[in-house]
């Protein structure tokens, strides 16, 4: 696997004061053995976290579709000796650099893994791999967020892969203090805009097993992504690092004391010390119950843009209240993509 000399700086990324700048690397490669994939991600995992956190080493692993993505973020000299480690490593071949960059850290923890459920083949997802290289080629680079998604969750809808920007649009976390009704919505929104629903099994360092399901459909002639997430995934590193890109996250409370109080804490963890963050939303059976989580989160510094009752199961109150903040909102921003040229003056 062949890197470049000097991997590409980003502007707009530029490290905050004290901010750690590491060398990103993402590659993808033709998986050797499909059988018992998730068992082979686990001895994977196993290797990575005896050798990662000494060297300074975050990195994810995904499958899907036959190939792995490995995203890998270090200090120059770990980031090159684990891409010449894996070069040789016989549970995949032909691997191919998609992203090579240098600025702040994106993933938070030493491994996450991901396992992607799409019924696409492996010659989709390689011409994916193959357009982000020639990308590459030409002097075009993505943020390592936005290539992950390009490849293991891209945008399909025809509508928005004919905008000028396909990354341009609502992304819309969920998450439910108790029970299912993240996924509820998410089934109900794919329902309702007659729009498939996708599902992305996710692991951390030691268990931490969940699943996110989301569902793309146009929201006034603009792409909209709604994902419901588990509480267990707001602790995963991989998970963190796309929640500055997304616009809103909705906490469904449930009225217990105890587990509302939790997930305020959980989006605190998940939130602390990211570039930016999503504003959030709050529902709640009561407005006794919204007062308690308003009161737990202005404690640690968060505030909620909406806060507002809401009766478990009904949807379409739902989401005509997060569509409406939507519409308030305006034009989504871009995660973005940046120009990364050789500087012909450099030495």
């Amino acid at each position: 696997m062949q890197l470049p000399d000097r991997p590409a700086p980003i502007p707009p990324e530029t490290p905050r004061t004290g901010e750690e700048t590491v060398e990103r690397l993402i590659f993808a490669s033709v998986v050797a053995q499909r059988q018992g994939i998730y068992a082979t991600m686990e001895t994977i995992r196993d290797a990575a976290l005896r050798h990662n956190p000494s060297v300074g080493i975050h990195s994810t692993l995904i499958y899907q579709s036959g190939w792995f993505i490995h995203w890998a973020e270090g200090p120059r000299v770990a980031v090159r000796a684990l891409a010449d480690r894996l070069a040789t490593d016989r549970r995949h071949r032909a691997p191919l650099v998609v992203h090579y960059s240098l600025g702040p850290r994106n993933l938070t923890s030493p491994w996450s893994m991901a396992l992607g459920s799409s019924s696409e083949g492996a010659a989709e997802m390689g011409r994916r791999v193959m357009h982000l290289r020639a990308c590459m080629a030409e002097g075009l680079q993505f943020r390592p967020t936005s290539v992950i998604r390009r490849l293991t969750m891209p945008m399909r809808l025809p509508q928005a892969l004919r905008l000028p920007d396909p990354e341009k649009f609502h992304r819309v976390g969920l998450v439910a203090a108790t029970g299912a009704s993240a996924y509820d919505l998410v089934g109900w929104l794919s329902s309702y805009f007659k729009a498939e629903r996708y599902s992305l099994r996710v692991a951390g360092e030691r268990g931490l097993d969940t699943a996110s399901d989301y569902v793309d459909f146009l929201r006034q002639e603009l792409p909209c992504r709604v994902l419901a997430v588990s509480r267990v995934d707001l602790r995963h590193g991989m998970r963190r690092a796309f929640l500055p890109e997304w616009r809103f996250i909705a906490l469904l409370f449930s009225g217990s004391i105890n587990k509302d109080a939790e997930l305020v804490d959980l989006i605190d963890f998940s939130l602390r010390g990211l570039p930016s963050a999503p504003q959030l939303m709050a529902f709640a059976p009561d407005e006794a119950a919204l007062e308690r989580v308003a009161s737990h989160a202005a404690a640690k510094g968060l505030r909620f843009a909406v806060a507002e009752p809401w009766r478990e199961r009904d949807h379409a109150a739902l989401w005509a209240r997060i569509d409406r903040e939507l519409g308030e909102a305006g034009v989504p921003d871009s995660s973005g993509w940046y120009e990364s040229r050789p500087d012909p003056t450099a030495p």
